[in-house]
């Protein structure tokens, strides 16, 4: 799990410094679509440690980021309640996983648990596939700083506009 840590670390960067969070979410389920596929069919060890290995690689990485998107998308009053609803679906998700996982196992076998887990992944990569790139608009980001003083506010959403070259400046309501 620490060498998959290390793995990610790069496209953690690549994420955060060319703003690429949809290529590297979708890349992300794609290595977890890999990694499925590759466990249902490896018979010996070596290549066990190798899909584990790619699972946990594509696993970390929306782990890791999911929240941060979640922080930064939700109004300011709400960052609590949006990261509540985060975990619960987080700790739901993985309590039906286990329940549907133990009765696939239970009733099929072994590859059974991989292949359902296989083709959960192959929607999640279909609706991530499909999905847009949130956008986070200038006079937001700069709405959700309460401690600045209006005049502040607005010179600096100016900048900001400018720098985008947005042409807008009925963003201060």
């Amino acid at each position: 799990m620490m060498i998959a840590f290390v793995l990610m670390l790069p496209f953690m960067y690549i994420r955060r410094a060319q703003a690429q969070n949809q290529m590297v979410f979708v890349g992300a389920v794609a290595l977890l679509v890999a990694a499925e596929g590759f466990l249902a069919c490896a018979h010996s060890i070596g290549f066990w440690l190798v899909g584990l290995l790619v699972f946990f690689t594509g696993f970390n990485l929306p782990e890791a980021t999911l929240p941060s998107l979640v922080s930064k998308l939700a109004p300011a009053g709400n960052k609590g309640t949006a990261m509540g609803v985060y975990s619960t679906c987080q700790f739901l998700g993985a309590a039906s996983g286990g329940i549907v996982g133990g009765f696939c196992y239970q009733h099929w076998g072994f590859d059974s648990v991989l292949m359902a887990a296989l083709v959960v992944n192959l929607i999640w990569l279909g609706v991530a596939s499909g999905m847009r790139a949130p956008v986070i608009s200038p006079a937001y980001v700069f709405r959700s700083i309460a401690s600045w003083s209006f005049a502040r506010y607005k010179l600096v959403s100016q900048v900001w506009l400018k720098l985008c070259g947005l042409r807008s400046r009925r963003c201060f309501t």
